[in-house]
């Protein structure tokens, strides 16, 4: 797996800092140091979204959960065993019960930030998909809202729609409109579609906000 450009330097600035408090009174052991994590690479975006195609899934039961959370869940297991063969079922399906605990610890937050329970949602199981993706460290709650309060939403779109995504040129699987929770950091992203000029420029997401990405494709003569 690549590991981005965005290293130790800007570990308290990616993925895992800034809500690492315990809840428990007294003294108490110093909680575990963030590691460091990528910003995410799209072509390991574009592999987690082949996995539907190419990896069955080991429970088909998974395939008829009723809620969308639960949906996300399987989606986002499936991914990570993908990705990285070391994390086991048995870590995930302990990790089920941290991340859940996350989100509902994060909503309140969310709200205040101006964002919804299913942005919160979203971004704490984007966290826990970027952690596990390239680590087996036993994830508590708090690392979790810490990974979490250091990401940014991004909204990608383009007029007309479904132009296809290229990220540090590296092509996504992905189109217009499409949202998604990313690693603070600057992203280089183009937008092309059959019969248009392609468009591309920086998009810089920030912590904790939301970023949008929009650009007009000009007709080819």
């Amino acid at each position: 797996m690549k590991i981005s450009r965005l290293m130790l330097a800007v570990v308290t600035v990616v993925l895992l800092p800034a809500i690492l408090i315990g809840q428990t009174l007294g003294p108490r052991p110093v909680p575990p140091m963030p590691l460091p994590l990528p910003k995410l690479e799209p072509d390991t975006l574009q592999k987690a979204n082949r996995t539907r195609s190419t990896e069955p899934m080991a429970d088909n039961s998974a395939r008829h959960i009723g809620t969308t959370t639960d949906r996300r869940f399987a989606s986002i297991k499936e991914q990570i065993r993908f990705l990285n063969s070391a994390v086991s079922k048995e870590m995930l399906s302990r990790d089920e019960t941290v991340v859940k605990q996350a989100i509902s610890e994060a909503r309140d937050g969310f709200k205040a930030a101006g964002f919804d329970e299913t942005d919160a949602e979203e971004a704490v199981l984007a966290a826990w998909f970027y952690i596990r993706i390239g680590t087996v460290i036993n994830i508590t709650v708090g690392i979790l809202l810490g990974s979490t309060n250091d990401l940014g939403k991004v909204v990608i779109n383009s007029d007309p729609d479904q132009a296809e995504i290229t990220v540090e040129g590296h092509d996504t699987g992905n189109r217009t409109l499409y949202k998604t929770w990313l690693p603070a950091g600057t992203y280089r992203v183009r937008l092309s579609k059959p019969g248009y000029l392609p468009a591309e420029g920086d998009c810089e997401i920030s912590k904790g906000r939301k970023t949008e990405f929009m650009r007009t494709l000009t007709p080819q003569r």
